[in-house]
């Protein structure tokens, strides 16, 4: 192993043929020149670990206008006797929660997909914590946990707990076929949702081997820690991750023969095989080498869902195990502060919303499934109730922007970050534009596209397909999407001079030769990222506040507080974010 100072190591920044022909500063230009001066914030939340069959299952009014939900008494079918599963009801929280790895320590990504039959559900290791029964689970049968879907049960005999979800989505945009862009968990998720890809160089690295040059391999699975144990992840993860006896956290890398192994170095000062620091372009440089303001509001700093912290040049470690000392790190990455656990929150009170936000979750309210110390006395069933809360924030906002409210001038797209291990009906070769999965080996995109993933897109110029008070007045998208199209959205919407297809850089086609592989849309002839989810010569609609919620604002806010998570509220009960077991 090589050990690195970085109090002595110099900054390094990416080289400038990433960015193709174009120069990085003409990328965006400030808000009054915007491709859509109607946007001058774009918030990204991000959940965990739903498919579109898992969690939107009951919602009738959305299957009745065209959404491709798997409705109850479909069935999904198990491995070579073809036998169907019905999908089966369960709450928001659980005992259990199907792991969610490419190949490593469990191949549940390659199970489920069964060489494009999907009907592998049943093949996806069912992790549980102490105490939990398989009858808790799915008829005393641990195998078919992912056959099942949320039962919208009532909290106060009179409101589902999915009901905010369901008015969100009934009113604005819902994604029929958004599909996860990668096929691992949740590290590698983040970093698509950050800087478009997970690949641990820059773009047209000078290792490779593929024409035109191209990202040829992958982080593909969460971090794992040095102790050599493959069923716990890294405590430290990212440019902070742990040393012990000499060696260090690593990433399992998707080869450009679709292999998984632990042989390519990342080229920064920590020159380490397999070490999760990266040096590649990221969104939020883009955005900030034209003068726009991003956020990453997290919360942990050495949390596998804070993807800024495995960019050499933004976190800028004190060393292994330490801390990101960068200032684009501490002045970007909020944390909760002075006991206020959604400082998100926060900021839209006092009128500091930059123009991009990424928005993780606690793990009370990120919808990831329950396995973890604490869970059964306090279920993570807040998802809900944080997005009405996020979305009636921007809505019924009447200070910022010079009174006129952040309403008018916002786009809140809400994602969840990978399917969770639960079995959906959609093939991502859909995606990928079939007959398989991804491209042949070599190519650099051995590793798209993942299963469906929820997307919903809220706007004050949303597209409607009815008038208010009708209870459904949203629109579905049937064009094809993944995490690059979040990504190319923003590219666009703070662009210059037109369509990025006409010339503008980042992480887009000029800069990125294979990029459209990212992008569905490239290959539809949308004109941008989402653009069919808007119509911006409109007036802006009238917002209707999302009712419904178990958890009110104040109890994202402290957590502990009457009639929110409870006094024994941990500080994030999550594994992912705990990084103390497998996900």
């Amino acid at each position: 192993m090589q050990s690195f100072d970085v109090k002595s190591a110099k900054k390094i920044f990416i080289m400038p043929f990433a960015l193709g022909l174009c120069t990085l500063g003409s990328t965006f230009a400030v808000a009054a020149s915007n491709n859509i001066p109607q946007v001058q914030h774009v918030i990204m939340i991000i959940q965990e670990n739903r498919t579109p069959d898992n969690l939107f299952n009951r919602d009738t009014l959305l299957i009745q206008h065209g959404g491709h939900v798997r409705p109850t008494g479909n069935a999904g079918r198990c491995g070579a006797t073809n036998a169907k599963v019905p999908l089966m009801p369960t709450g928001l929280f659980t005992c259990w929660g199907p792991e969610h790895n490419n190949r490593k320590p469990y191949p549940d990504w390659v199970n489920m997909w069964d060489n494009g039959k999907m009907d592998g559900a049943c093949g996806v290791f069912v992790d549980a914590e102490a105490g939990c029964t398989a009858t808790q689970c799915y008829q005393g049968n641990m195998k078919y946990c992912p056959y099942t879907f949320v039962q919208n049960s009532l909290w106060d005999g009179h409101h589902g707990i999915l009901d905010p979800y369901f008015q969100v989505v009934n009113q604005y945009g819902w994604a029929n076929f958004m599909f996860q862009t990668n096929q691992g968990g949740s590290f590698p998720a983040h970093q698509f949702l950050f800087s478009g890809t997970s690949a641990p160089t820059y773009y047209q690295d000078p290792n490779s081997t593929c024409t035109p040059d191209c990202w040829e391999w992958f982080d593909a699975e969460n971090i794992v820690s040095p102790k050599g144990d493959t069923h716990k992840n890294a405590r430290q993860v990212g440019c902070i991750g742990d040393e012990f006896n000499g060696k260090t956290a690593f990433a399992w890398e998707l080869d450009p023969n679709s292999d998984e192994s632990v042989v390519y170095t990342p080229l920064t000062p920590v020159n380490t095989l397999g070490f999760p620091c990266y040096n590649h372009q990221t969104m939020a440089e883009l955005l900030e080498a034209s003068g726009l303001t991003w956020k990453y509001y997290t919360t942990a700093p050495n949390n596998l869902w804070t993807a800024p912290n495995a960019f050499y040049n933004i976190c800028q470690p004190s060393g292994y195990g330490g801390k990101c000392d960068g200032p684009d790190f501490k002045n970007n990455v909020v944390l909760p502060r002075n006991g206020d656990e959604s400082p998100f929150l926060t900021d839209i009170a006092n009128c500091n919303l930059p123009s991009v936000s990424w928005v993780i979750p606690d793990g009370n309210w990120s919808d990831h499934a329950g396995h973890g110390k604490g869970k059964n006395a306090h279920p993570a069933d807040g998802g809900p109730s944080w997005i009405a809360a996020i979305t009636n924030a921007i809505g019924l906002d009447k200070t910022c922007e010079g009174g006129k409210g952040y309403w008018s001038d916002t786009v809140i797209m809400v994602t969840w970050d990978d399917w969770g291990g639960y079995y959906d009906d959609v093939s991502p070769a859909l995606a990928a534009g079939g007959p398989g999965i991804g491209y042949p080996n070599g190519t650099g995109n051995q590793y798209v596209y993942g299963f469906r993933v929820p997307l919903i897109v809220v706007s004050a110029y949303s597209k409607q397909t009815a008038e208010p008070p009708a209870r459904y007045t949203g629109y579905v998208s049937p064009l094809n999407h993944d995490f690059g199209s979040m990504l190319q959205f923003i590219e666009y919407a703070f662009g210059q001079n037109g369509s990025v297809l006409g010339g503008a850089c980042g992480i887009g086609p000029c800069a990125y030769p294979y990029a459209d592989y990212f992008f569905p849309e490239y290959r539809q002839g949308a004109a941008y990222g989402l653009s069919d989810f808007f119509d911006f010569t409109q007036k802006p609609l009238h917002f209707r506040t999302i009712n419904g919620s178990k958890y009110q604002p104040n109890c994202f806010h402290t957590p502990t507080a009457q009639n929110c998570f409870g006094s024994n509220y941990p500080a994030d009960p999550d594994d992912d974010a705990n990084e103390t077991s497998p996900d």
